[in-house]
């Protein structure tokens, strides 16, 4: 019953995001076409965002039905397109609050489960758009780097938020660890990532303060690192 229970605020946590961003896709165009400013290229965009995340839902449905089957069929995949597709999902979300992200992406092909990294993506990119957010900067970054090391890859990203406090950065991987408002966040979404990182994609996840230059610029931000082994049937 308390693993149903979990498997349920689970789902919950992967549902906001993606009913978030298709409620702004929705709003926007009915927004613009009132002021007769919604044209093709809009329509399509904001339909296809639309489309792009009930897909998500439809997947997230399946995956957490599978949650507990210990036999799940790995899928070689290309984890630069993995990354594209979950960025997609957050464009909309992303663009209207001017966030950049700067990729350094290679190539690489990985044996693992594809939706159970796209959800643990997602959640780490939605923490980095809270925190920028929270932080108020004016020149919101997020630098994504997907990069071969030995026998595994490794997925990187970057904020310039300003860096986690070090008395909590220790805690971010914790169940129901959270530093926002009760309204805002379970605190789930990091601790279920480590989860199926671990348990699920047979990797490992870490977290440190970087400080980095851009355009001439230094800052200090969060660092998330997902190692996966290139190669797990």
């Amino acid at each position: 019953m308390a693993a149903m229970g979990e498997m349920i605020e689970n789902i919950a946590h992967q549902w906001r995001q993606p009913l978030s961003a298709i409620s702004t896709s929705a709003t926007g165009m009915k927004l613009e076409n009132d002021y007769n400013l919604l044209d093709s290229n809009k329509l399509t965009t904001g339909l296809d965002n639309i489309i792009d995340n009930t897909t998500y839902l439809s997947n997230t449905i399946e995956d957490f039905r599978k949650y507990f089957v210990k036999d799940k069929v790995r899928t070689k995949c290309n984890i630069k397109i993995v990354y594209q597709n979950t960025i997609k999902l957050l464009k909309s979300k992303f663009d209207s609050l001017n966030i950049e992200i700067i990729e350094d992406c290679e190539d690489i092909y990985c044996t693992t489960l594809e939706n159970e990294l796209v959800q643990c993506l997602m959640n780490i990119f939605n923490n980095a758009h809270d925190v920028l957010v929270k932080n108020g900067r004016s020149k919101k970054l997020i630098f994504v780097k997907i990069y071969k090391k030995y026998d595994n890859v490794i997925i990187s990203v970057t904020d310039n938020a300003g860096g986690i406090s070090e008395e909590i950065i220790q805690k971010v991987f914790e169940p129901y660890f959270t530093t926002k408002h009760k309204a805002q966040g379970t605190g789930i979404g990091l601790y279920m990532t480590q989860e199926i990182v671990v348990k699920h994609l047979d990797g490992f996840i870490k977290v440190k303060n970087v400080n980095l230059n851009y355009e001439s610029v230094k800052y200090t931000g969060a660092n998330f690192k997902i190692s996966l082994p290139l190669n797990r049937e």
